[in-house]
C-alpha cells in the first residue's frame, strides 16, 4: 500500500484470557466413571503425559488444563474421565449395564379406589367416556353454574372451552346429545375432577363420577332403580332423601345420596327440557366422600351355618310413599332376628297404590322355629297396619 501511514495514534485491545479454573476430583469417583479399577499413580501418570498439571492431596486430585486444551474440549471433570479411558483403551474396560435400583413406588389410594369404581361400573354394562377439562359460557349458564367461580383459560384451544369445568354434567349432556342420535339406550359413566376456583389459593379439585343411564322408550322409573342398585354397590347401604329438584332436574325425581352419615351426591332425571327426546338418569357421586367415608378394614365373615326364612307382604301406601318410609317403620319396631328388608316392585293404579316387600328372618345359632316366624310377621303387620 503505497504512501499508507499511521494516523490517530496505536490502539491495542487484546488482554490476557483467563486461565481456566483447575478441576478437582477424587480418585475412587475416576474408577467408578471408568468402570473398572486402575491406580492412582497411573491416573495421575496418564493426565501428565497429556501435558496436564496434577496435584494430589492423597486420594485427592487438582487438574489443571493447558492453554491448547481450554477452548471448551477440557472443562468438567468427566472429560478428563474420556483423557484417560482413551489412553488405558475402551476394549480394557468390560461393558457393564448401569444399575439402576428398583423401588415399589408408593401406594395412591384415591388411584387404586378409582380404579376398582371403574372396574366395578364396567362389570356392570357401562362404558367409559373422557371430555375436556373446559366447558363454555352457555353451557354453564345453562347449568346455572356462577361464571365469577370459574377459572378462565387465558388461550383457549378452541372455542367453547373458556372456563375451567365445576361439574361433570354440562359436557356429560353433550354426550347424551350426541350418542342418543345413534342408540336407542346406552349407559356411560366419567369420572373427572370438579375445578373451584378459590380466590389467592389454587384451585380445590374435586374427584366425581357421572353414571349415565338412558332410553328412548319408558318412562325412566326403571332406570332410576338401576342406577340405585349401582350406587348401592359401590356404596352399601345408601339412602336415598327426596331432594328440591334443580332446574336442570325433573321436579318429581331429584333425591340427595346418603351414605355412613355423609353426602354423597345426587341421583335425579335429567328435566324433559334438557333431554327432550327419551329419559336420562344420572347418579352424580363425589369420590372424595366416597373414599373418605369408605372401610377400612374388611373383616371376613363365616357363611351361615342355619338356614333363613323369608315372607313377602304387600301393603297399600299412599300416591308420593317412598320405599325407605316404610323400611324404617319396621325397623322402629325392633322385629326380633330380622336379617333384611328388601322392596320388591309396586303396582299403581288411577286410585290406589301398594308396595311389595320381601322380609328375610334367621338366627346365628339356630334354625327359627315356626312360631317365632308367626311372631315376627305379626309384628311387621301391625308396624305396617
Amino acid at each position: 500500500s503505497p504512501g499508507i501511514r499511521l494516523a490517530g495514534g496505536l490502539a491495542d485491545s487484546w488482554k490476557q484470557a483467563p486461565a481456566p479454573a483447575p478441576i478437582a476430583f477424587t480418585h475412587d469417583w475416576m474408577q467408578r466413571k471408568l468402570g473398572r479399577a486402575i491406580g492412582a499413580d497411573e491416573v495421575a501418570s496418564i493426565l501428565e503425559s497429556l501435558a496436564f498439571g496434577v496435584t494430589r492431596d492423597g486420594e485427592r486430585f487438582t487438574v489443571t488444563v493447558p492453554s491448547w486444551r481450554a477452548t471448551k474440549d477440557i472443562s468438567i471433570k468427566d472429560d478428563l474421565v474420556e483423557e484417560v479411558g482413551r489412553i488405558i483403551g475402551y476394549s480394557s474396560i468390560t461393558p457393564v449395564a448401569p444399575e439402576v435400583p428398583a423401588r415399589v413406588p408408593p401406594q395412591d389410594p384415591e388411584r387404586g379406589y378409582h380404579r376398582r369404581i371403574r372396574a366395578a361400573l364396567t362389570a356392570n354394562g357401562y362404558t367409559e367416556v373422557y371430555n375436556y377439562s373446559f366447558i363454555s359460557v352457555a353451557q354453564a349458564e345453562r347449568f346455572g353454574l356462577p361464571l365469577a367461580s370459574h377459572l378462565r383459560v387465558l388461550n383457549p384451544i378452541a372455542a367453547g372451552q373458556e372456563l375451567m369445568r365445576s361439574s361433570l354434567l354440562p359436557n356429560v349432556l353433550k354426550n347424551i346429545e350426541h350418542n342418543r342420535l345413534s342408540a336407542s339406550e346406552f349407559r356411560l359413566f366419567e369420572i373427572g375432577r370438579e375445578i373451584h376456583k378459590v380466590e389467592g389459593a389454587l384451585p380445590n379439585e374435586i374427584p366425581c363420577c357421572a353414571v349415565v343411564l338412558y332410553k328412548k322408550e319408558g318412562d325412566g322409573r326403571a332406570g332410576l332403580n338401576e342406577l340405585k342398585l349401582v350406587v348401592d354397590g359401590l356404596a352399601p347401604g345408601v339412602t336415598i332423601t327426596p331432594a328440591e329438584a334443580r332446574h336442570y332436574e325433573h321436579p318429581h325425581r331429584a333425591g340427595t345420596l346418603h351414605w355412613r352419615g355423609a353426602e354423597i351426591g345426587r341421583l335425579f332425571e335429567f328435566h324433559p327440557s334438557f333431554v327432550e327426546l327419551g329419559r336420562a338418569q344420572v347418579a352424580y357421586l363425589n369420590l372424595a366422600a366416597l373414599l373418605a367415608n369408605a372401610p377400612g378394614v374388611v373383616k371376613y365373615v363365616p357363611p351361615r351355618r342355619f338356614p333363613v326364612s323369608e315372607f313377602d307382604i304387600t301393603v297399600p301406601v299412599g300416591p308420593r310413599t317412598l320405599a325407605a318410609e316404610v323400611v324404617a317403620r319396621v325397623d322402629r319396631s325392633k322385629v326380633p332376628n330380622l336379617l333384611n328388608v328388601a322392596y320388591l316392585y309396586e303396582y299403581e293404579t288411577e286410585d290406589a297404590k301398594t308396595m311389595t316387600l320381601r322380609f328375610t328372618l334367621g338366627a346365628a345359632d339356630r334354625t327359627l322355629e315356626s312360631a317365632e316366624i308367626h311372631a315376627a310377621q305379626e309384628i311387621v303387620r301391625r308396624a305396617l297396619q
